[in-house]
């Protein structure tokens, strides 16, 4: 009787052992996996956080070059050109 309470026990005892070392990986793996996952968000926001800068220069600059080839232009240039662009045409 005692071998086998014996026997119960080393097997008992093993599959301890095969869920602890299975729980201890899918903890590691869970944090890895999270960690890289934060680290893709923060690189995925600076991007963004890049294009719109970038975008925002890109119209400010748009904007300077219209107001400097309105300023330079004649009033005259500029009421054609907007005549010839937004008039209906039929």
């Amino acid at each position: 009787m005692t071998e086998l309470y014996a026997w119960a026990g080393a097997a008992i005892t093993f599959i301890l052992a095969i869920i602890g070392a299975w729980w201890s990986g899918h903890s590691k793996g869970k944090s890895t996996a999270e960690t890289k996952a934060a680290q893709e968000q923060s690189e995925a926001s600076v991007k963004a956080a890049q294009a719109v800068t970038e975008h925002q220069s890109t119209v400010v600059k748009e904007a300077s070059n219209a107001e400097q080839k309105v300023s330079n232009s004649s009033d005259a240039d500029v009421d054609s050109k907007l005549l010839n662009k937004w008039q209906r045409k039929e």
